[in-house]
């Protein structure tokens, strides 16, 4: 474990923003939390979770994915494992210089959203969680995957779209990559 004083801490802690940012970072966080939409965030994620991702057959959706870190403005790439599995790669800024992040999110599901399928599992009445397509009940997305792991994946998705849209993110690529959980805390942040 590291020492508490190399930990993050609350961005709430100081009178300027997180306690040990540098100006670019502290204008970096706000430029990008200004860019955050929880409307554009929400319908992502009923995306992601309409395309069926059991385990093993992840190559539609990491397909999706990596198109659409394309569109947010990252170099986005599918890394096949096998032909039905893959994974989804992003990378944002030069990636040159300073440390680097990394932000993971499993995108398969233990069921496949085929309930002749996934009867054997769920019974002959799965709870709406445990469906495709997506809903949305209270404001809240409900489907296979969208508590875990797709709703990380739509999280990432947002905060890699709002760092690109400050158009700053090449320009302080190292500010961006220097804090460890910068892109963690725009959505955290955003309420």
């Amino acid at each position: 474990m590291r020492p508490e004083r190399d930990l993050p801490r609350d961005p709430h802690d100081g009178p300027d923003g997180p306690a040990g940012w540098t100006e670019p970072q502290r204008q970096l966080l706000a430029a990008a939390l200004e860019q955050i939409s929880a409307e554009r965030l929400a319908a992502r994620l009923r995306r992601i979770v309409d395309i069926p991702s059991p385990t093993g057959e992840e190559l539609a959706l990491a397909t999706y994915l990596a198109a659409e870190l394309g569109l947010a403005g990252a170099q986005g790439s599918v890394q096949p494992l096998s032909a039905s599995a893959a994974n989804a790669t992003g990378r944002l800024g030069r990636g040159d210089e300073g440390a680097t992040l990394l932000l993971y999110a499993p995108i398969d599901t233990a069921f496949s959203g085929n309930p002749e399928e996934d009867r054997p599992w769920l019974g002959d009445d799965p709870t709406p969680d445990l469906l495709l397509p997506a809903t949305v009940r209270d404001g809240k997305v409900i489907g296979l995957g969208a508590e875990n792991p797709k709703s990380h994946v739509a999280a990432i998705l947002e905060a890699v779209t709002a760092l690109a849209a400050t158009g700053r993110s090449e320009e302080h690529t190292s500010e961006l990559q220097s804090r460890l959980h910068l892109v963690c805390r725009l959505l955290l942040e955003k309420k």
